[in-house]
């Protein structure tokens, strides 16, 4: 079996994983070539209760075998997501300086991703300020996560109103 049939079999598995499990974990997605595009819903009881979140997760040629590449489309204030999207979280790594191996599903790392939201490690930053914040100030950093928030729900009423 070639290095492609495998990884289309192995997308194709966890799409069907991923949205038979909508109702469990708040995560739907739609598949196109080689990428996902990924819904889900913030973590219960966290500052991102009850907000949605959209993911692009991107397959090179030899998925399984390498990690799958994310991206956050939604803006986030975050020490661990920086202002282009970009996640830093060690599953989403090889070793020796991540820890990703090819028995991982894409849910269980969107998973991962759900629960970063609400437990940041403010010592493995992409975002300093963002980490200087939760560190020293976690009313500010509380502030200014709300403040992003409230700034997506403004720009998606004024997307919902300009369509």
């Amino acid at each position: 079996m070639s290095s492609q049939q495998i990884k289309s079999i192995r997308i194709a598995k966890e799409i069907r994983q991923l949205n038979s499990g909508i109702e469990q974990h708040g995560i739907s997605c739609v598949a196109n070539d080689d990428c996902l595009t990924v819904e889900f819903s913030g973590p219960k009881g966290s500052l991102f209760e009850d907000e949605r979140f959209n993911l692009l997760v991107t397959f090179d040629e030899k998925y399984p075998f390498t990690p799958p590449r994310l991206k956050l489309k939604t803006p986030i204030y975050h020490p661990n997501i920086d202002k282009g999207g970009l996640i830093c979280l060690n599953i989403l790594r090889m070793p020796p300086t991540g820890t990703y191996n090819p028995t991982m599903t894409v849910e269980s790392i969107l998973l991962s991703v759900q629960l970063l939201l609400s437990s940041p490690n403010p010592h493995d930053p992409l975002r300093s300020d963002a980490a200087s914040d939760y560190l020293l100030n976690k009313e500010i950093y509380d502030e200014k996560v709300r403040k992003q928030i409230e700034e997506n729900r403004k720009s998606s009423l004024v997307d919902q109103i300009n369509t």
